[in-house]
């Protein structure tokens, strides 16, 4: 693995861990269950287990995207009471941007 796949799966793992820290807590309520929107692209390292890996092996609902589309994800957000996003810093702004946000 090169330099940049290490830092990068390095850093999904921590954000997944700081993200959700109770996610094997019996006393988390049933109603509080993660949902992740996952949109990055599976073969990439970063999509691969940020989006898919760990919250599948976490049992986080996952509601993918085929690409990115901000009128999609904003409509998946309601939709599905999305409450988890990994992306990168751009697609943040540009969601925060949004004047119908």
């Amino acid at each position: 693995m090169t330099f940049l796949l290490v830092t990068t799966s390095v850093t999904s793992i921590l954000l997944f861990n700081v993200r959700h820290p109770d996610l094997h807590d019996s006393t988390v309520a049933e109603n509080e269950q993660p949902v992740l929107l996952a949109f990055l692209p599976f073969f990439h390292v970063f999509g691969m287990l940020s989006t898919l890996i760990f919250p599948l092996a976490a049992g986080i609902q996952i509601v993918t995207l085929p690409r990115y589309s901000l009128r999609e994800v904003l409509r998946c957000t309601e939709k599905y009471k999305v409450n988890d996003l990994f992306t990168s810093l751009l697609i943040y702004v540009i969601v925060w941007l949004h004047q119908h946000w």
